[in-house]
């Protein structure tokens, strides 16, 4: 080529130059180049497109393909060519370098260049061979990979596109291609081969015989029915790679793959089963092309699911092959061919954002250029998710652009409509053609040179991006540069989850090597832990309170009584509440009455309760009953504190007035004994609160024996902490949940008969405790008797309350009794005076009852349940994991087996740390492989040079 040709090129387009980029990568081709007008062109300056395009890329024409084995002299002479034009390509026109990117330091000489383009040749593979085997690998969801992903609507030319790259027929047209994605990865390699397996990341679920419709479809559950899983890979075929046209036969690519695609769709069913048979190992009568294709067609429309996201992957080697890694997905498309299948129009758009929203995806969009770009429904998806700076556009069925309007065409490759990051480039694939023809029928298509169609010169500013062999290069360079550039993001990843799994395996520690040893020594550590627990301090500290709840919930049901005078009321809020003027709140804490207080035995007077404000009654602040005439109202619980930890909901023995005792006193004397105070009242009345105590025992001890179960846990995983994912840590827990219950029930059945006792009659040789009860609730029920009869007398009905006698001075306790003695007086005999002896006499014998009571249950548990458990739970557990009498050692072996779900946790934590560090090993391996490659090379690398940069980008820094 003389240099007047190099100038005249320049004149009338720009190539895109080819920067310098980090890890020796080269920068793809940047932007569309600026489209010149035909008119530009001097008549000296426009040569035939055919010579043109063979100066642009070096591919051959149709008849220089035909001739290129006939003439070795003329495939030298396009090689000198090749290697002006790279010069022309190089030293051409220049943008401004980027400001993050190294600028090369002598790219002007034509050695420089060559060795340039061998090193990039060389890494390039290396960097995209790595990067396939990381996708294999399945680690996306740990880091982003650079990954190429091909979109596009359904009949876009996706399929055609996705063969002419990979060199091979693959399934295309309405096939079950486009129902799985497809992963694609082609290496360089003198030994050829097609290794086809399937990656499984979703299980298929379906639920019965219901239909799926487009509401089943939501952001939870994206791919219905299928479900997220771990990762299965399952190989399912490697054959011979021929890089050449393959007949569409039996040992076919397309049809091993369309078997595999068929498995991807059957998950649940053995993938072995639709693994096609060779030619060689089939019988003859199976070997009819038509018999297997109409056996692969029903296959096809017989398919367990419709769609699947799981992905069908091939991993191709061969001759001449570029360095890619790339996923085809199913077509985008807006009516399901039956309306029962409506629900999968979502699902794929689905599918489509799911790749394209991975932010390290570059995007292919197939549009074809027989359609208006508008009515794409996959560049709608691209807009949505911002991802234009990612894109790629590929302008498919170049051979179809209709003759006139070729406007929005043009305009998309200046970068003014349909805006790509990427820029866009034109093909033209005839499937009907063999491959090796489909290139060459290209070739000739954008040369202007294939008879019967006509490619516009409108297009011949863009001639260096028509054909498929100008876009594989693009990507395998851009592919290489952006995986160059997340190197130190992903190894930092890939460390981070490979520390992160060894952390978690060293939780799930694996089996013994004596096991026996393991479980005995564990059992005696149980046994020591739980006689230290429960007889220790602390332990009694914390069920100590458990028993003085018990004590107060007891003595809270003690009787109650009303002593205000018939028909009087005090004003207040509520005139229609009750008043109970009893003393309930003596009794409400373990020392609160009087009557069991040694401290207050001085004097009967000394013993009076006083009764606390109404409205303080109705705040709950004492716990007292207001009554009136018979209608009691019950004040809330107390609250909740560290040292009552939860409401006790125990039920309160019903209130009575003084007349309902003359009632019950007049049915139950004999005519004609005016006088007499039969017994059975006393026992009636007193029976009322003692027949209410079954209610706190089962309190109490739901309490204990949660208390027990909790401190026997606590002990249970400590002793077997490094067993917990054991066969034998699971029963210990099962049987120690058994034994505190059992030991709850014998402790049950004793209580029960003590309360079976309390409740069947009063019964007391404890006369002098019965005597001083009985006159302390006395003393207290006549003082607020005597209260209220005056205050009705008087007729004041402010609202006051008995003023508490413990706080009074005795200055203020002798003026009461004083007062007291003139003002009964004046009211005369109290003519309840016979019920209020009565009523006293009741809650002496309660009290009475209750401190034996409240004794006879805490020892059962104290001096009965605790001893008991103490005692018996080593030899209870090995009697129940039978180890006593035992010699069989398998049995050990079996206490040793671990749970299924902890079992699958360590194979897939063990899978995944296999992975990873397979993945780490990768990116050293590729570390080596071009630090080698460089200190090999056989020019010194000048400061600053392209590869100088691709061991620091492997170590991490930028």
């Amino acid at each position: 080529m003389g240099r007047g040709k190099i100038k005249s090129e320049a004149g009338r387009r720009q190539s895109p130059p080819l920067s310098s980029v980090s890890a020796s990568v080269p920068r793809p081709v940047p932007t569309t180049p600026r489209r010149q007008r035909l008119t530009d062109y001097t008549s000296s300056d426009v040569e035939t497109a055919s010579t043109n395009r063979g100066r642009r890329s070096g591919a051959p024409t149709v008849d220089s393909h035909m001739l290129q084995h006939q003439n070795a002299a003329s495939s030298d002479a396009q090689d000198d060519d090749e290697g002006v034009i790279l010069m022309e390509v190089r030293t051409r026109i220049k943008p401004p370098p980027e400001e993050d990117e190294p600028v090369p330091m002598n790219p002007g000489g034509q050695d420089d260049i060559s060795r340039i383009l061998k090193d990039i040749g060389r890494h390039l593979k290396s960097f995209n061979n790595t990067l396939g085997r990381l996708h294999a690998l399945g680690i996306q969801h740990i880091t982003n990979l650079p990954e190429l992903v091909l979109v596009g609507d359904q009949s876009s030319g996706k399929s055609s596109l996705m063969s002419a790259i990979a060199h091979l027929n693959l399934p295309r047209s309405d096939g079950v291609c486009t129902r799985c994605p497809i992963h694609i990865r082609l290496s360089s390699s003198d030994q050829e081969s097609c290794r086809i397996s399937l990656q499984q990341d979703y299980a298929f679920a379906a639920s019965g015989n219901e239909p799926i419709t487009e509401a089943d479809v939501t952001e939870d559950n994206p791919f219905p029915p299928w479900v997220k899983q771990p990762r299965e890979i399952k190989e399912f075929k490697t054959i011979s790679y021929r890089n050449e046209d393959e007949d569409r036969g039996i040992d076919s690519i397309e049809n091993i793959v369309r078997w595999a695609q068929v498995a991807i769709l059957n998950h649940n069913h053995p993938h072995e089963q639709f693994i096609p048979l060779g030619r060689s190992e089939r019988n003859p009568d199976e070997l009819d092309p038509a018999l297997e294709e109409e056996r692969l067609s029903a296959a096809e429309r017989a398919t367990e699911a419709k769609f699947s996201p799981n992905t069908v992957s091939l991993e191709i080697k061969g001759r001449g092959l570029p360095d890619l890694s790339f996923y085809d997905l199913p077509g985008v498309f807006r009516n399901a061919r039956h309306e029962r299948d409506q629900y999968l129009v979502k699902v794929v758009e689905n599918l489509t954002r799911e790749y394209i929203s991975h932010s390290k995806a570059m995007i292919l969009w197939a549009v074809p250029m027989n359609v208006d770009p508008e009515t794409s429904s996959a560049f709608t998806i691209i807009r949505q998710l911002r991802a234009q700076d990612r894109t790629i556009g590929v302008m498919t069925k170049a051979d179809l652009l209709p003759r006139a309007g070729h406007s929005q065409w043009l305009a998309m490759l200046e970068g003014t409509q349909h805006m790509v990051g990427l820029g866009y480039y034109i093909t033209s694939r005839t499937p009907q053609q063999a491959l090796s023809k489909q290139h060459a029928a290209e070739e000739a298509f954008f040369n202007r040179q294939l008879q019967g169609s006509v490619w516009p010169l409108e297009f011949e500013a863009f001639d260096d991006r028509c054909g498929v062999d100008c876009l594989v290069r693009f990507l395998s360079q851009k592919l290489g540069h952006e995986f160059s550039k997340s190197l130190p993001e992903v190894q930092q990843k890939l460390n981070s989850k490979l520390n992160n799994i060894k952390d978690h395996l060293s939780r799930l520690p694996e089996r013994p090597q004596n096991p026996e040893l393991e479980v005995r020594r564990s059992l005696m550590e149980f046994a020591a832990a739980v006689k230290a627990r429960i007889t220790g301090k602390p332990f009694i500290n914390v069920w100590r309170p458990c028993s003085d709840r018990f004590k107060k919930d007891v003595l809270d049901l003690k009787p109650k009584f009303v002593v205000m005078p018939d028909g009087f009321k005090m004003d207040r809020p509520d005139a229609s509440a009750a008043i109970d003027l009893t003393d309930a709140e003596s009794v409400v804490t373990m020392t609160s009455s009087p009557s069991l207080s040694a401290k207050r035995r001085q004097t009967f007077d000394e013993s009076f309760e006083s009764q606390t404000p109404v409205t303080q009654r109705r705040r709950g602040a004492n716990g007292v009953k207001l009554e009136d005439q018979g209608r009691s109202f019950t004040m809330p619980p107390p609250p909740v504190t560290p040292q009552t930890p939860r409401t006790r909901n125990v039920r309160q023995s019903s209130s009575k007035t003084l007349a309902m005792i003359r009632q019950k006193l007049d049915s139950a004397r004999d005519p004609g004994k005016p006088g007499e105070i039969p017994y059975e009242v006393y026992e009636s009345l007193s029976m009322d609160g003692i027949r209410l105590w079954n209610e706190p025992i089962k309190s109490f001890l739901q309490e204990i024996t949660s208390l027990l179960q909790r401190e026997l846990d606590r002990a249970l995983d400590n002793a077997f902490s490094n067993l917990k994912k054991r066969l034998v840590f699971k029963e210990c827990k099962r049987f120690i949940k058994e034994f505190v219950h059992s030991h709850r029930d014998v402790v049950l059945d004793r209580m029960m008969l003590v309360y079976r006792l309390e409740s069947e009659k009063i019964y007391t040789t404890d006369y002098e405790t019965f005597k001083r009860h009985y006159d302390t609730e006395l003393q207290i029920l006549k003082r607020s008797r005597h209260f209220f009869r005056w205050k009705a007398h008087i007729n004041d009905t402010t609202r006051e309350t008995v003023p508490d006698w413990g706080k009074m001075t005795v200055e203020a306790q002798n003026k009461e009794r004083k007062k007291h003695l003139e003002e009964d007086a004046k009211l005369g005999d109290d003519p309840y005076k016979e019920e209020i002896d009565v009523a006293s006499h009741a809650r002496g014998y309660f009290l009475t009852a209750a401190m034996r009571f409240i004794d006879c249950i805490a020892m059962h548990v104290s001096s009965g349940l605790f001893p008991d458990i103490v005692q018996s739970v080593d030899f209870y557990l090995d009697e129940r994991l039978g180890l006593i009498n035992n010699s069989d050692p398998t049995i050990f072996e079996r206490l040793m087996e671990e749970e299924k779900a902890t079992s699958d946790k360590r194979i897939q934590l063990k899978n995944d740390l296999q992975k990873f560090e397979r993945a780490i090993e990768e990116i050293r391996n590729l570390q080596e492989t071009v630090m080698a490659a460089d200190e090999q090379s056989d020019t010194p690398m000048a400061e600053g040079d392209e590869d100088s940069d691709i061991g620091d980008t492997l170590d991490g820094s930028a």
